[in-house]
């Protein structure tokens, strides 16, 4: 077992964080335990956060053949 320290305070963090989360839905040797942090008011990075999950949704989609893809330009600069 591998235990990683992530600030989730940060952008990188909170990135990271929500990828392990992402993976551990499809693959079940990764389990994810987090300490509650207090929440603050919306900013930039959980903006960010908002479309990185849209985006991941967006992929499930397309490779499931439900969602019609959108061109590789297009979507960075969604980013």
């Amino acid at each position: 077992m591998t235990t990683i320290t992530i600030n989730e305070r940060t952008k990188a963090g909170k990135t990271l964080l929500e990828l392990a989360k992402m993976l551990s839905v499809s693959n079940k040797g990764v389990t994810i335990e987090s300490e509650t942090v207090e929440k603050s008011a919306p900013n930039k990075t959980d903006e960010f956060l908002k479309k990185v999950r849209r985006s991941a949704k967006h992929a499930r989609e397309i490779a499931a053949g439900t969602r019609k893809g959108i061109p590789l330009k297009d979507f960075l600069d969604e980013l």
